[in-house]
């Protein structure tokens, strides 16, 4: 009988002590795959943010390139760097726009899969 209530005892502790370490381990799981998740939407804003300042770059040149061609006295060196700044402006804002527009819904589709 002693010996039946020593191995109930052990048993039960057994049980406690591996409840305790599924536990922990899916905690560490669980906390890790949301801190990963988590970490990705700083790195996001800072991206849409500098796509709203690359936006507001390229309406500058676009807008800067259109004065100086509908200007009565053209200054042709004017108007090519005002081109190739207008070009590099657009360049940059179509593909960190286009980044975005790729990666965006690979996040929100990630985030469906966490609910």
């Amino acid at each position: 009988m002693v010996t039946d209530a020593f191995r109930n005892l052990l048993s039960f502790q057994n049980n406690d002590l591996l409840w305790a370490d599924y536990e922990e381990k899916l905690s560490d799981q669980a906390m890790r795959t949301l801190e990963t998740y988590l970490s990705q939407f700083p790195t996001f804003k800072k991206r849409i943010a500098k796509r709203g300042r690359k936006l507001v770059d390229y309406d500058r040149f676009r807008h800067h390139l259109e004065s100086l061609q509908s200007a009565k006295k053209k200054d042709e060196a004017k108007i090519t760097k005002a081109e190739e700044e207008f070009i590099t402006a657009q360049n940059e804002f179509e593909e960190l726009n286009a980044q975005l527009r790729e990666e965006l819904p690979e996040l929100w589709n990630r985030y469906g899969m966490l609910q």
